[in-house]
């Protein structure tokens, strides 16, 4: 008898196996015709290999004539908590209707949360949609200027009739705190639309870095009469102040887009070879007691000197020969001499400013790009009247 009470005690005493949840971020939608709306699904714990949820689709309004999907299931990689689907309602519909979109079963090791089923409701709004141009972008310099796209419901540019502010958020999932970490210039939390264009723009200042709070994320903030588009936010990255990330030594890749360059100026072929070079053999040492050098056999010898540097500011560069100029917001480095005249005959030293930014690509992790703007007419390719040379390196 009283092993059995104890038995029965154990057993009572046991606590339930508690799962982790799977729930819809939301569990209701309302979808302007022409619009489309990302429903996503969420995890309390990551899934630990690559994971398909299906969906299923029901409602009054039928799928391909109504609406479209851009899958019909979610896939959460392996590591994540997240995964969605891209619901479109097409601009032709003629009626308010409802779609249901659910999940036959949690995935094994989960339970339904608190939403294991999302309701869309498509309705006939007219709205203007409002579309981020990038989704991801960083401030390399003390700020940086970003755009928005504003669109029909047909997908359609859509020019605003006069001057137009439209609000800007900040996202709750953003690290970087406004009025800490940043600012907008002149405290216009807004994108600004000139009478007559679609795309507005707004400008972002770097007040200071600090690890782990330097995401900022940024929406629409006005509801009223427009909708999130393709890109509905954008995740800005504040990296580690230049006067940090410069530090180090970098080697020579290339002359920025030399061939475009030389197209541009119309040069021969002989003063094509006059321009300097910039390859693995031009070394930049940029010290942490700001004491700068160069190794060099190159013609980059023949500007640079070992000197002293620093970050001093930032200005708005433009990169090669091409339409629309690709400009870039770049730290200015002061270099306490160079030999102006850029040349291997000649010399005169004094003190100049180069601008540069770090960034990367698929073949190198880091790329520093700099920029000399100031250098002699009278250098050893005058013919180019002292035109800006650009340059990349790579960590060495």
């Amino acid at each position: 008898m009283v092993a059995s009470l104890l038995l029965f005690a154990c057993e009572k005493d046991k606590p339930a196996e508690v799962l982790p949840t799977m729930s819809f971020a939301d569990a209701t939608f309302n979808v302007p015709k022409g619009c489309l709306q990302p429903i996503k699904l969420r995890l309390d714990e990551p899934v630990a290999v690559d994971t398909r949820v299906p969906l299923t689709f029901a409602g009054t309004a039928v799928k391909g004539t109504d609406y479209t999907v851009d899958a019909e299931y979610i896939d959460i990689l392996a590591g994540e908590k997240e995964g969605q689907v891209v619901l479109t309602v097409k601009y032709d519909i003629t009626a308010s209707k409802q779609i249901e979109i659910s999940i036959t079963a949690p995935i094994v090791g989960y339970e339904f949360g608190r939403f294991s089923k999302a309701v869309v409701t498509t309705t006939m709004e007219q709205t203007t949609i409002f579309s981020f141009v990038q989704p991801k972008a960083d401030i390399s310099g003390d700020y940086a200027e970003f755009s928005v796209n504003l669109f029909d419901q047909q997908g359609k540019n859509f020019n605003v009739p006069d001057v137009t502010n439209i609000a800007l958020s900040v996202s709750s999932a953003s690290t970087a705190t406004e009025g800490v970490h940043f600012r907008f210039r002149d405290n216009k939390k807004q994108a600004g639309f000139l009478k007559n264009k679609n795309i507005g723009t707004f400008t972002v200042e770097v007040i200071k870095y600090e690890e782990g709070k330097n995401t900022i994320i940024l929406e629409c903030g006005e509801t009223n009469g427009y909708f999130p588009g393709a890109v509905p936010q954008i995740a800005i990255t504040i990296p580690k102040r230049m006067n940090e990330r410069l530090v180090g030594e970098w080697k020579g890749l290339d002359f920025y887009k030399l061939d475009d360059f030389a197209a541009a100026w119309g040069l021969t072929e002989q003063q094509k070879a006059a321009l300097p070079t910039c390859t693995s053999s031009d070394v930049l040492n940029f010290k942490a007691d700001k004491s700068f050098t160069i190794s060099s056999t190159g013609k980059l010898n023949n500007y640079f000197r070992n000197t002293t540097w620093e970050i001093d500011g930032s200005d708005m560069i433009v990169l090669g020969m091409a339409f629309p100029p690709e400009k870039h917001v770049a730290p200015r480095c002061k270099l306490g001499q160079v030999n102006f005249l850029f040349s291997a005959t000649g010399e005169q030293l004094k003190a100049a400013k180069i601008n540069l930014f770090i960034t990367s690509s698929n073949e190198h992790e880091e790329i520093l790009v700099l920029q000399v703007n100031e250098h002699g007419n009278n250098s050893d390719f005058s013919f180019i009247w002292g035109d800006p040379l650009t340059f990349r390196f790579i960590r060495k």
